[in-house]
């Protein structure tokens, strides 16, 4: 790798580094960190949360490259101005670029933190930058909050305004929402996870001014704040945690599903068949999907310990008699901070009305063989201990028999409501993320159904 790197080569002179192009995305609203807050040009330097792991590579593969006696060759003896070199700062290597050069002294600036200080040049050794580490852009923003004016001593930041403004950087990483560009910086609001705005407190602490109307905090009803807020948790959020999905597995008793969603949720994700799991039921129906055993009472599964990101399971569950025992078995194969992706019925008990209804419907499917029912013939997994497929095709002779099994099959189904599923799995280590119903007054879902979201603790 040493090799690698040297032999692309020490940058030409005129080589600038490229504008972050986050700053010209005021539209959108997204997540990072204050690295820096310069008091002299009432500026804050932010870097976007999606090129954090860029920034630890960069900052990983210099220190590796720069620290070893291989890199001796590329020391800096003629500090001049206006050209980048790799420098340390806290005892780890960044790009720098050289703004000003007085003899002994010289002003640099740490191209990835944004931050300029004045050193002494016999006191700092310099290197030449290898355009092996001059690809990425500049990973710091120079911005300024919007719509106020700090309080100034002598056209500076005051001391207790540059105090404020560091300490709240600690307790990053914030929204950031971009309003407009202004000489070279990006004009943004910034919010915490509270959705406090920054400079709403800034100027509560009369460190500052409102410079117009326009600046208003989230908590009085900002127009264009939340419709931002909502748009980083659609894209940004879910888009990081999608990446983290590597591995899915649906779970199924039966054939009530063939597969197709999670089969399709590993295309959107770019998983290949070898990544996407499912139960033996799926072996003559979905191509897509590599089939792992799961034993007739649904206690084991033949999958290692931790090897799953994703769990599906669509109305499953409820036909579950040793729950708790399946559950743990999910468990088992689900790294910790995994997700479980759940469709279900909400029901509130054997004896409701729905529940009735839930179970004609189970009926109708079972004289018509559709759904669940649609391959008993291939399908011979034992579903209980009283009542299979195998049962059902085998004594269909006559309308009693018929009857009488379904009978049986209907009073195996365990029916619970949303809230009930919830204690379920929470026991069992999971914790709720979210919940969507069908239709807000329920007029187009007669069967209750709800999809739910649930993370399994880190700690399991």
């Amino acid at each position: 790798m040493l090799q690698n790197i040297g032999s692309s080569g020490v940058v030409s002179v005129d080589f600038r580094y490229e504008e972050n192009p986050f700053l010209f995305t005021n539209d959108e609203t997204w997540l990072g960190y204050v690295s820096n807050v310069d008091r002299y040009k009432h500026a804050i330097y932010i870097q976007p949360d999606c090129m954090m792991s860029c920034m630890d590579t960069l900052t990983q593969e210099l220190d590796f490259y720069y620290s070893d006696p291989v890199s001796e060759k590329l020391i800096v003896h003629k500090v001049a101005a206006g050209l980048p070199r790799v420098s340390k700062y806290e005892e780890v290597y960044h790009r720098v670029y050289i703004k000003e050069n007085h003899f002994l002294k010289c002003v640099i600036t740490y191209v990835d933190l944004d931050m300029t200080e004045e050193v002494q040049v016999n006191k700092v050794q310099f290197k030449y930058l290898l355009k092996y580490f001059a690809a990425l852009p500049a990973l710091a923003i120079p911005c300024r909050l919007a719509d106020i004016e700090y309080k100034l001593n002598n056209h500076e930041m005051t001391l207790e305004t540059y105090k404020e403004l560091n300490d709240l950087r600690q307790t990053g990483p914030f929204y950031i929402e971009p309003c407009k560009t202004s000489n070279g910086a990006l004009l943004v609001k910034l919010y915490d996870v509270d959705e406090s705005c920054f400079n709403d407190i800034i100027v509560g602490k009369g460190l500052a001014e409102v410079e117009d109307c326009s600046l208003t905090s989230k908590s009085t009803g900002s127009s264009d704040a939340k419709p931002s807020l909502n748009k980083w948790e659609d894209n940004s959020r879910i888009n990081r945690h999608l990446q983290d999905l590597k591995v899915i597995f649906e779970f199924s008793s039966n054939c009530c599903d063939d597969g197709t969603i999670t089969a399709g949720i590993g295309d959107y994700l770019g998983l290949s068949k070898e990544n996407i799991f499912g139960g033996d039921v799926y072996e003559e129906q979905n191509e897509q999907i590599t089939h792992v055993k799961i034993n007739e009472k649904q206690s084991t599964i033949d999958l290692p310990s931790d090897r799953v990101d994703l769990i599906t399971s669509f109305v499953t569950f409820h036909h579950i008699d040793q729950l708790e025992s399946t559950l743990s078995e999910l468990v088992r194969i689900l790294r910790p901070g995994g997700y479980l992706i759940v469709r279900e019925h909400d029901c509130k008990n054997e004896h409701a009305l729905r529940a009735k209804y839930l179970n004609f419907i189970h009926a109708i499917m079972m004289i018509a063989k559709v759904g669940e029912f649609a391959n008993s013939s291939s399908n011979h997994n034992t579903k209980n201990e009283n009542a299979s497929h195998e049962d059902y095709e085998n004594n269909t002779n006559t309308w009693l028999t018929q009857k009488s099994f379904i009978i049986e099959y209907t009073r195996s189904i365990h029916y619970r409501t949303c809230a009930e599923w919830q204690q379920q799995f929470e026991s069992a280590g999971f914790h709720h993320c979210a919940t969507l119903s069908y239709g807000a007054d329920g007029s187009n879902n007669p069967q209750k159904l709800f999809y739910a979201v649930y993370q399994l603790d880190k700690t399991s």
